[in-house]
C-alpha cells in the first residue's frame, strides 16, 4: 500500500535576476510529490520470543569482532516503524534483545525473524 503526499509553493512579488534587473516571479512553482511505502505485514508484537533465521552479522558488540546472529533467540523490545503515531521509514524496524551467548540489542527486519511459541 502506498500513498502520495504533494505540496505546492507559491511566490508573489519580484525575483532577482542576473545583472541586477528584477523580473516578475512565477505565481505558482512546480508541485513536489513523493511516494512513500507503508509496510503491511503481520506485526510481531512487543515481548514475543523470536529466532533469527538468516545470517545477520553485527559488528557493534564489544569483545566480539564479528557476531553472526543466525540461530540466536531473543525477545522483541519494540517496533520502531512508527513515531508518535506516524509511520516513519525505518529500514530495520524490529528491535530485539539477545542475552546468550552475548548480551546485545539489534535492529532487524521481520523477514529475518521467526516467532517462537
Amino acid at each position: 500500500m502506498s500513498y502520495f503526499s504533494c505540496s505546492t509553493a507559491t511566490s508573489r512579488g519580484w525575483a532577482p535576476a542576473l545583472g541586477g534587473r528584477r523580473t516578475p516571479a512565477p505565481q505558482r512553482l512546480a508541485g513536489v510529490c513523493r511516494a512513500a511505502t507503508l509496510r503491511v505485514s503481520a506485526k510481531i508484537e512487543e515481548g514475543a520470543k523470536v529466532k533469527v533465521t538468516t545470517s545477520v552479522k553485527v559488528y557493534h558488540v564489544p569483545k566480539t569482532p564479528e557476531l553472526d546472529l543466525q540461530g540466536m533467540e531473543g525477545v522483541v523490545m519494540a517496533d520502531v516503524s512508527t513515531y508518535k503515531g506516524h509511520p516513519i521509514s525505518s529500514n530495520l524496524p524490529i528491535k530485539v534483545k539477545f542475552t546468550e551467548p552475548v548480551k546485545v540489542i539489534a535492529h532487524l527486519e521481520e523477514s529475518e525473524l521467526e516467532e517462537i511459541p
